[in-house]
Formats: structure tokens, sequence, C-alpha cells
């Protein structure tokens, strides 16, 4: 586990998952671990970012993909979702995982394909969500985008 800020300069996040981890540390979600999946049916290790964050920031978010899974908009193809897993070493905020819980394939080739997918969506949901954190519009114009 490394600070976000480390991690950045030392270029040792994931590639895939780059771009959203950016996203929510900007977006007042403070990562410390990521990971864009790897070969997941067989080492079981799905796309996850976990984050430090005020509840209120995480419920945002976990609302977001609500929003998101209800409307279809936007068209997310894996179950994401964000889950409480303990405090914060200071005891002022909550530790969370957004992480992918279901995928709806079994074939790995096909099942990257959906996580790089998502994985752009979710920043891009970060981004751009009115009920979400972001800071105001502007901010994010080079990381949001396409």
């Amino acid at each position: 586990m490394r600070d976000y800020k480390e991690a950045a300069h030392l270029g040792v996040i994931d590639a895939e998952v780059r771009r959203l981890v950016h996203a929510m540390n900007i977006a007042q979600m403070r990562t410390f671990a990521s990971c864009e999946g790897h070969g997941w049916l067989r080492m079981n290790q799905p796309p996850y970012v976990c984050f430090v964050a005020d509840f209120a920031v995480a419920a945002r978010l976990a609302n977001a993909l609500h929003r998101a899974d209800m409307t279809g908009l936007p068209v997310l193809q894996g179950a994401w979702s964000v889950r409480l897993f303990g405090e914060s070493p200071d005891g002022h905020k909550q530790q969370f995982m957004l992480a992918m819980t279901w995928h709806g394939r079994d074939f790995w080739p096909a099942i990257r394909r959906v996580v790089r997918r998502d994985l752009e969506l979710l920043a891009q949901l970060v981004c751009t969500d009115p009920g979400s954190a972001a800071p105001k519009a502007g901010a994010l114009d080079d990381l949001c985008r396409d």
C-alpha cells in the first residue's frame, strides 16, 4: 500500500486503473491501493480501488453507481460496488473499496475488455456525475477528455 502521490511518482499504479485513481484523488477520495484485475478467473483478482474518504463522499459514489445501474447511463458491464471495510489510521475517516463484483462472462479476454471499458467509464462518472464530490467544472477537463 502506498499513498497516491508516492505511487504516481514511482509509476506503480496499474495502467488501466490509473485514470480512475487520479480522478478519485481529485474528488476527495484518497486512494491507497488499487489493481486493474489480473487473470480474474484463475487468480481471483478482480479490479478494485481502496480509498479513504468521508462517509458522505463514498455514499455519493455509491449513489452514482446505483443511478448508473438503474438508468443504464453510463453502461457499466460489470457490477460495481462501494463497501466500507474499516476506519483510517487516524480514525477520522473510513476506508472503502470500489470493486467489480460480477462480470457476466467467463472468458478472460472478454472480461479484460469489459474491465478496461468499465474503468474508463468509472473515471468519467467520478469526473462528471453531478452528485459526486468532484471539484468545480473545468478542474478535470484534461483528465476527463476522451
